[in-house]
């Protein structure tokens, strides 16, 4: 939405309200964000851990749209308490590098931090920032072109979004990192490849293919 928004006030780029309207845009979801906050049903894992079990499994009863006598709810309310009597043994930061093979919190750390640090590496939020630069000066497409397509990028990046999420559960988390990551992989090639002939238009049409099938791989990822 960001960057229709840049479109559409790239029209007006002389008025006053062309800076200013973008930062007070994104005011309107914080506010509808914190008025509806209290709708939401409390976390059943923290619920656990203040011994609200009752409240827990009508939390997990509307999250996973089941009845409250259904074993899947049954199920995951003892993993819950287990979880919680564990998380007693163990408080504070220090958790986080505990070696405990039982809980491996170390391991759940370095993993969370090394799928975020490395999906941050690949690039992609500079991609985000400067889609409309690359468009327009490396891969020479008009001013209006560029805007469009930048535009187009980031919208086709909410719409693969959905793809791992209707997928996951079945295939796992696993497999669709290294598929992604292929794919990634290849995208990025494909896009060194098209970029380094730019001069040519069917290149830097194949370039914007590569650029927008490397969102759909890092999505996946993420």
């Amino acid at each position: 939405m960001a960057s229709r928004v840049n479109f559409g006030l790239s029209k007006i780029s002389h008025s006053q309200v062309a800076w200013p309207l973008p930062l007070a845009i994104p005011g309107i979801f914080a506010l509808i964000l914190l008025s509806s906050i209290h709708l939401f049903p409390e976390s059943p894992m923290w619920l656990a851990e203040k011994g609200r079990m009752r409240d827990a499994s009508r939390a997990i009863t509307t999250l996973e749209d089941l009845a409250e006598d259904n074993e899947v709810v049954s199920a995951i309310l003892s993993d819950l308490s287990q979880v919680s009597e564990n998380k007693e043994s163990i408080r504070g930061w220090a958790s986080l590098l505990s070696r405990d093979q039982r809980n491996k919190q170390l391991y759940r750390t370095a993993l969370a931090f090394a799928v975020n640090f490395n999906s941050q590496m690949t690039g992609a939020n500079a991609v985000t920032c400067y889609a409309k630069t690359i468009f327009a000066e490396s891969l020479h497409f008009a001013e209006r072109t560029a805007t469009i397509l930048s535009a187009s990028i980031l919208t086709w990046k909410i719409l693969v979004c959905i793809i791992p999420l209707l997928i996951v559960d079945r295939f796992g988390r696993k497999p669709l990192f290294i598929i992604s990551g292929f794919g990634m992989c290849v995208a990025m090639t494909g896009l060194a490849a098209t970029v380094s002939h730019i001069d040519n238009a069917t290149a830097a049409k194949a370039a914007c293919s590569f650029f927008s099938s490397t969102w759909a791989s890092f999505q996946s990822v993420t």
